[in-house]
């Protein structure tokens, strides 16, 4: 596997983020309630939670795509509201759900993109922006087809030139919204092991899963949202209780450990069924 890509040396608290008291509402629905947490370089946060707990929502908000109603968010330190939009797009790249594109660009080129918040244009960048444009396509397992259109590619390989170009920003923050949902089970492992090295060179990765097996042997710390509420937040053996999982997911676990490392499968739905989030956070 190729070695991580090189970033700067951190700077005051670049790669860090802080969460207080967080509280989004889309619509006329509260999606998120309350939420505080906190991260920093070199780790690696597993966000968990069943269908609309706001999981996503709080990435969004993070990268100022959704509004907050209250609360506030530091990005290395620095209020949200005192970074520019490019100031953002430097210190945080986000891989979004499902994200594709539409423009006939090729691999390569998509990959580019993710220079932009650096200045430049895709087709002209400087020694440094290409030197990250080859290595984030060497990282995700792109290169060889790095000449194609992206829209001839198969969602397997959508996923990573869409990776690639989140490398090839070299934030020190990245937030990624289900990396894996599109891969088989040899690629999920080896997304789930190049986003654990991004960390272990010094970003703070920050990963929403639903595959709690992957969740616990990768990540460093969980956190388990539900209801839009933070419910639990730490060690992978101590967030993944099988009561807090049967009362979360309304699902009873098996787990485990080999070699060292935690795994967790969900076996069957509970008899109750899910809970409702009003349930779910009321017996957590």
């Amino acid at each position: 596997m190729n070695a991580p890509l090189c970033l700067p040396p951190p700077v005051g608290e670049a790669g860090s983020l802080a969460v207080s008291g967080l509280s989004v509402t889309l619509g006329t629905r509260r999606v998120l309630s309350g939420i505080s947490l906190t991260a920093g370089p070199g780790e690696m946060i597993g966000l968990i939670g069943p269908n609309g707990a706001g999981k996503s929502t709080l990435l969004r908000a993070v990268c100022r795509l959704v509004e907050p109603e209250a609360g506030e968010i530091r990005v290395g330190g620095l209020p949200l509201r005192a970074l520019s939009r490019r100031a953002l797009a430097r210190a945080v790249a986000y891989l979004e759900q499902g994200q594709s594109l539409h423009w006939p660009l090729s691999v390569e080129e998509v990959v580019a993109l993710g220079r932009l918040p650096h200045g430049g244009r895709v087709g002209a960048l400087d020694p440094e922006g290409a030197a990250d444009v080859e290595a984030a396509m060497a990282r995700a397992g792109c290169t060889e087809y790095r000449a194609r259109p992206l829209d001839t590619l198969s969602g397997g390989e959508k996923a990573r030139v869409m990776l690639a170009r989140v490398l090839a920003t070299a934030a020190p923050v990245m937030l990624v919204d289900e990396p894996v949902a599109s891969l088989d089970p040899y690629h999920q492992l080896r997304m789930m092991e190049l986003l654990r090295d991004e960390a272990r060179s010094g970003r703070l990765v920050v990963c929403v899963l639903h595959d709690l097996a992957l969740a616990a042997r990768f990540c460093d710390r969980l956190v388990l949202l539900a209801g839009g509420r933070l419910v639990a937040s730490g060690p992978a053996g101590r967030v993944l209780a099988p009561a807090r999982l049967e009362a979360a997911f309304g699902v009873e676990t098996l787990q485990g450990a080999r070699d060292g490392e935690a795994w967790v499968l969900p076996w069957r739905r509970a008899d109750a069924g899910p809970p409702s989030p009003a349930e779910t956070t009321a017996t957590l």
